[in-house]
């Protein structure tokens, strides 16, 4: 379709010739609307011209016709493609201009954080390469003229409204107002160029960014920034960054981890050109860093982390060496020290100081086996690789290690234990001269790996002690050593540190602690009265601490074990009206109805044994089943068996113990047999299962299947059960036991003559105690019986010897009787009245040699 040129109002006066005026200056410019309406006839095939066109017709108007002298389509591309340049330049421009700064400081920091994600592959010590254009953006015709304030290197020189100086980013630092400090930081680490002469800088300012990211909680970046300065060719700052990344790999519980950062920060913090004091503080704050890995690491694996007191480790401090320092300087420490390391480049360089028995060794990349032949070489020391399973490609790959390490005058095994343990292993030397290097993150053994730590552990923190008498961490270092002797089953070292801390360090936060360490030591080993000393000790000097409630809980529970019942009650009874906690209330009630128990108050005994079954919200616990077990034999000596029922038939569905369980049932057979309800006490026994019992557990069963079916008239049946299991009890106690329950079925069935028999012969045997009165005493009653007098007295004679006071008038009127069927009616007086002497010529026979019939 033909398209029609636009309309055009502008009139023609009719008296000017029209072609003439229009053509007659061939350099006169064309209007705009002209221009566009060219372009749109570029659009399209233009038609010939017409020449005889009425000039008074708009659409057929002369401008319509292509006439010679007007623009070819060639100027016509030209002129849009000016256009189009011009509107790419102004998109161009625009997106380049940098918006103002945010007064928000965190948000400052995140426009340029991206730089940092992975310092291995991309390392913010290097410019960057420009951004490769995107689609939308026009790459051609571009000037080469720099747009301010964007540089060829991408840094930021844009002037700040706000001041900005490197003094100010270290008063925000110190403040602390870390988000600010950081994105003060990072606007002039982007101003500094990436050259050789601010390298130092750079890295300085990339680890307070580091510093900043940490405390504000941006893990990922703080720990990016960390590995990026760690690898920065300034020793001082490579120390620095593994002294913070070791501090982070704790809180981690990365332990192992975090004593190797640490030995690194040991092994180049003396290169540094510095205050000799300042580096000793360093070096042992490391130390402690490394013991405290090391014993944390152990706990862990023994499960003894639990419930540790939060003031024991503490936060690890910053070391700032920086403050107060202006560029130049800064620039000069920072380089410090760095010429040191390049005389080992080649090879380690080992020297004897003019000191006896101290080296000077450095060492520039080797690798852990060569540094540590060449030393033993030295030394005179003999190395011995201990592999603990390892494969043989990781053994190589650990002995390859790289080694960085400058001391100045340090002793073969600080040396030694340095080398070893900036890459990861352990080197612990004899006094022969042997050193053993190990691999201390990989094990075959737990009780052998946990060993090696614990020893290793011990000795850190005695040599710490050695150098840190004023430190104020010496409190942390005793009470750690207690914890580890407790785990290497020391006790009594482990009570002496904790009495140390208590003692020495009583203002302390730790000596609470220390004292309820020790007391429940001293509990463990039945030092009921030292643990009681301890435990009062920290309620009366401590009453204020959230231990003293828990240490009152404990002090009641050893003042109990130690027998003071009366004292125990007392306290468990404060404890529970103080009603710190359900918790605390239930266990004190508990302990109460205990101590009321074992003093005989039954009354007082039930009532809070009944108010710990109300308090207790777990009645899955084996506390709560032996509570309804010593209730139920509370209730059983009130004369209660119905309630006593009801608590034993409960303590019998709970876990308990083997021998609980069976103090169960026999108390619960008991009740019934009060109650006269043999079958329910045989319904019990029967439904024991007695191959899982022991044998003195198996006799006590024994003995009330044979009490119950004498009860019921079965004396026979009784009597041939007890009569078959005493043959085959090897246990004289036993065997005594039986006997006597064997006597009681031969009364009921009058034969007193096999009664005497079995007694006689178990009195024989048994050994001199309560059972043995009893048995002897049974025994001149059965000979009484069967008309022997003459052994009735025998045995009684032989009774006085060891009977108690409220025994003696028994067996003096047992005596008595025995004289007077002798018709010895004088010796029958003096025994009543005190005295059962014989008459001279004439002794008791024993009980062995009197004859039976």
């Amino acid at each position: 379709m033909k398209r029609q040129p636009p309309n055009r109002k502008k009139k023609i006066p009719a008296s000017t010739p029209f072609d003439e005026e229009l053509f007659a200056t061939p350099s006169s410019e064309p209007e705009y609307a002209d221009i566009f309406a060219s372009l749109i006839d570029f659009a399209s095939e233009p038609e010939p011209p017409a020449f005889e066109v009425s000039p008074s017709d708009p659409l057929t108007s002369p401008r319509s016709q292509r006439l010679p002298g007007r623009f070819s389509n060639l100027q016509k591309t030209l002129a849009l493609g000016i256009v189009l340049v011009a509107a790419a330049l102004t998109y161009a421009l625009l997106g380049r201009i940098k918006p103002p700064a945010s007064a928000d400081a965190a948000g400052q920091y995140t426009q340029h954080q991206q730089a940092y994600t992975d310092p291995l592959v991309q390392p913010p010590l290097q410019s960057s390469p420009p951004p490769s254009p995107t689609p939308s953006t026009p790459t051609a015709s571009i000037p080469a003229t720099p747009i301010p304030p964007i540089t060829a290197q991408g840094r930021d020189i844009m002037p700040s409204p706000e001041p900005l100086s490197l003094q100010i980013a270290d008063k925000l630092y110190l403040a602390p107002d870390f988000a600010s400090a950081l994105a003060t930081y990072d606007k002039l680490y982007r101003r500094l160029p990436p050259s050789d002469d601010q390298q130092s800088l750079r890295d300085f300012l990339l680890l307070r960014m580091a510093l900043c990211n940490r405390h504000i909680g941006n893990i990922q970046q703080s720990d990016s920034m960390f590995r990026t300065v760690s690898l920065s060719r300034l020793p001082l700052l490579r120390a620095l960054a593994r002294y913070h990344q070791s501090s982070t790999l704790i809180e981690r519980e990365r332990y192992l981890e975090a004593v190797t950062k640490a030995y690194q920060t040991i092994a180049l913090v003396e290169v540094v050109d510095y205050d000799k004091k300042w580096v000793q503080a360093v070096q042992r704050q490391c130390y402690f860093v490394v013991a405290e890995a090391l014993t944390r690491s152990l706990l862990s694996l023994r499960d003894a982390d639990a419930g540790l007191p939060g003031e024991l480790w503490g936060a690890h401090p910053d070391i700032d060496p920086f403050v107060h320092l202006d560029q130049p300087q800064l620039k000069v420490f920072l380089a410090s020290g760095s010429e040191k390391l390049d005389v080992a480049l080649l090879s380690p360089q080992i020297q004897a100081t003019s000191e006896q028995g101290r080296w000077s060794v450095i060492c520039n990349g080797a690798s852990v086996e060569e540094l540590l032949a060449r030393f033993a070489t030295n030394a005179g020391l003999n190395i011995e690789w201990i592999d603990r399973g390892q494969a043989t490609l990781d053994e190589e790959s650990i002995r390859r290690r790289p080694v960085y390490l400058y001391l100045e005058s340090a002793t073969a095994q600080q040396v030694m234990m340095i080398a070893a343990g900036s890459v990861g292993l352990l080197a612990r030397m004899d006094n022969a001269g042997n050193v053993r290097i190990e691999d201390i993150s990989s094990y075959a053994s737990l009780a052998d790996h946990t060993a090696l730590l614990a020893n290793e552990s011990v000795s850190l923190w005695r040599r710490f002690l050695l150098t840190a008498e004023d430190d104020q961490r010496v409190p942390s270092s005793h009470f750690a050593l207690g914890l580890l002797h407790t785990v290497r089953e020391r006790q009594i070292e482990a009570i002496a540190e904790y009495k140390l801390v208590a003692n020495r360090f009583s203002k302390t936060p730790l000596a609470p602690h220390a004292l309820l360490y020790s007391g429940r030591l001293k509990v463990s080993l039945r030092d009921y009265a030292g643990a009681q000393k301890d435990l009062k000790q920290l309620v009366q000097l401590y009453p204020d601490t959230e231990l003293a409630d828990q240490a009152s809980l404990y002090l009641a529970d050893a003042t109990m074990k130690a027998g003071l019942y009366q004292e125990a009650t007392s306290l468990y009874r404060k404890v529970y009206n103080l009603g710190l906690s359900q918790e605390s209330q239930t266990t004190s009630a508990l302990g109460a109805g205990r101590c009321f128990y074992e003093t005989k108050n039954y009354v007082d005994a039930a009532k809070w044994l009944n108010r710990y079954i109300k308090l207790a919200q777990n009645q899955n616990l084996r506390e709560y089943h032996v509570a309804c077990l010593l209730l139920g034999k509370t209730y059983l000596a009130l004369g209660k068996p119905q309630q006593a029922h009801a608590a034993l038939n409960l303590a019998i569905k709970g876990d308990l113990s083997r021998q609980q369980h069976v103090e169960s049932i026999a108390t619960l057979v008991r009740a019934y047999i009060q109650q006269d309800q043999f079958i329910e006490a045989l319904d019990v026994l029967e439904g024991t299962d007695a191959w899982q019992l022991s044998q003195q557990e198996t006799v006590e069963l024994l003995l009330l299947r044979a009490r119950v079916l004498r009860s019921i008239g079965l004396v026979e049946k009784a009597t041939a059960l007890l009569a078959e299991r005493t043959q085959y009890l090897p246990s004289p106690e036993l065997k005594g036991k039986v006997t006597l329950e064997l006597t009681a079925c031969y009364r009921e069935s009058q034969q007193f003559e096999e009664a005497r028999r079995v007694l006689s012969e178990t009195f024989t045997v048994v050994e001199p105690g309560p059972l043995a009165q009893q048995i002897g005493t049974e025994l001149a009653q059965m000979c009484l019986r069967a008309k022997q007098p003459d052994q009735a007295a025998s045995v009684c004679l032989q009774l006085l010897e060891y009977a108690a006071e409220p025994e003696r008038t028994r067996i003096k009127s047992l005596l008595a009787q025995a004289y007077r069927e002798q018709k010895d009616y004088g010796r029958a007086v003096s025994a009543l009245l005190g005295s059962g002497a014989q008459p001279s010529g004439r002794a008791p026979l024993p009980a062995s040699s009197q004859p039976t019939q």
